[in-house]
């Protein structure tokens, strides 16, 4: 029998998925069945994401592991980023795990891909907040940054803590330090330096190495406070 398409969510095209994007997602459990959740589940997926963001270049400021769904914001490091992929690789792991329990996710997940008028720092902020909070809402506590399945996870970078005072400020500085390195760096690499003689003026200055190489990405990317490699 062929296969219904309307069984499927809509999907943005591929690129939408890629390089910097900032995606929410949310999985649901099959039949909203519950009985998984568990601190065991909960370190088997915390190294499931690990391996699953670091094979495909990104980084989870926040995930939120409710009941009968999980939350989990995604955002790219490098143009080498893919969201779908990534997601397709981390259901299948899950799956695996769940279904020790009889349990299984549904068939597709959900995704909201982030609008350039919701990547901001205070909107991204904004909707971290939302997410954490989900388990007051529903009463499973009464302060949120008690809830044992709620986190974040910056691969190579175990010691950030979503619930520090500083998380802000150190997710941002640890992100824009990877873009440069991974994404800024070796396009100004492949691109190579001028061959004229005498150097070329716009190699002058570090301004004009911005303004030739780095600024397209920032006016791409414009939250990134991107430092300029000497």
């Amino acid at each position: 029998m062929a296969k219904d398409k309307r069984d499927h969510l809509r999907r943005l095209d591929a690129k939408a998925y890629q390089g910097l994007a900032q995606v929410h997602w949310i999985l649901t459990i099959d039949q909203r069945k519950q009985g998984w959740l568990s601190s065991t589940f909960c370190l088997t997926f915390r190294e499931l994401l690990t391996h699953t963001l670091a094979r495909y270049h990104l980084c989870c400021p926040v995930f939120c592991l409710m009941p009968d769904h999980l939350h989990l914001i995604w955002i790219g490091w490098n143009e080498r980023a893919d969201q779908r992929n990534a997601m397709k690789h981390l259901r299948q792991h899950s799956n695996r795990v769940l279904e020790r329990t009889g349990h299984r996710m549904q068939k597709q997940a959900y995704d909201h891909v982030l609008r350039e008028s919701e990547k901001s720092r205070d909107s991204l902020s904004t909707l971290v907040d939302y997410i954490q909070a989900n388990p007051v809402r529903s009463q499973l506590c009464q302060d949120h940054t008690q809830y044992p399945y709620t986190g974040c996870l910056l691969p190579g970078y175990p010691e950030v803590d979503v619930w520090d005072p500083d998380f802000w400020d150190r997710f941002w500085r640890i992100y824009s330090t990877v873009v440069e390195r991974d994404w800024v760096t070796p396009i100004i690499h492949r691109r190579g330096r001028p061959k004229t003689s005498p150097p070329h003026p716009q190699w002058n200055s570090r301004e004009s190495l911005y303004t030739t190489f780095i600024h397209p990405i920032v006016e791409a990317v414009p939250r990134l406070p991107l430092s300029i490699p000497s």
